[in-house]
């Protein structure tokens, strides 16, 4: 009888296993740690991901914003778990222009296969305009996805200027960030050119010249006297 129970019990614990599976999904998909894929190092065309592929040829660009909002399907549908992001974007690197908000796709919330945003945190989100059953704006947890200070637009920007890559703010700039000036380059323009007569201005060099005609007079005149003076 004892037995019996047993099988019971453990069957049923089985069945509630499986349904709670079914409910809710849990774990995690395991990524392969990309050497660097930090938000820095794609900016300037410098990353090395765990796919080893560049990154614009498997991203269309990445979004740098703010998480406002998630939503997500729910039981007895038929994409239950599918979440849709919505970011107040502070700028786009890559192609295309940046506009005020964005909605990302996810797998799910953090359950298996989608990244677990938070609302109110920001990020740097990798996307590829269509993901692989047609969803848009996609976002996968493998993806090189970093939370981040939105304040990093400002650095990113600079060093996409620097690499050649586009980047798009909201309010429709897309200007490359402003050139770096070499701190000797501001010395040089700040001093004025004092070792030659060409950085000289015209009345500047009219009174070296006359001091030098002054001065030849002088040294002349001064060996004319001085055998006089020796021989009396």
């Amino acid at each position: 009888m004892r037995s019996k129970l047993l099988v019971l019990l453990v069957a049923a614990g089985a069945f509630l296993a499986v349904l709670g599976a079914g409910i809710a999904p849990v774990g995690a998909l395991s990524c392969a740690p990309h050497p660097d894929g930090s938000p820095a190092a794609i900016a300037s065309g410098t990353e090395n991901l765990s796919t080893e592929d560049e990154f614009f040829d498997r991203y269309d660009y990445a979004v740098i914003g703010t998480v406002t909002e998630m939503r997500t399907v729910g039981v007895g549908e038929p994409d239950y778990g599918a979440t849709t992001v919505s970011i107040d974007v502070v700028a786009v690197l890559g192609g295309g222009t940046a506009d005020p908000t964005i909605d990302i796709s996810s797998p799910d919330p953090g359950w298996l296969t989608g990244y677990p945003y938070e609302t109110g945190n920001a990020y740097f989100i990798p996307v590829q305009a269509e993901g692989p059953a047609g969803q848009p704006n996609f976002s996968f947890l493998c993806d090189p996805i970093a939370e981040v200070d939105v304040g990093i637009a400002t650095e990113l920007r600079q060093l996409a200027s620097d690499a050649g890559i586009p980047f798009s703010t909201p309010d429709g700039d897309t200007s490359p960030a402003p050139a770096r000036v070499d701190e000797t380059d501001d010395a040089a323009i700040a001093a004025p050119d004092t070792g030659s007569l060409s950085g000289m201005t015209v009345p500047a060099t009219l009174a070296l010249a006359g001091t030098a005609a002054v001065l030849v007079w002088a040294i002349a005149r001064w060996r004319r006297v001085r055998p006089a003076a020796a021989s009396s």
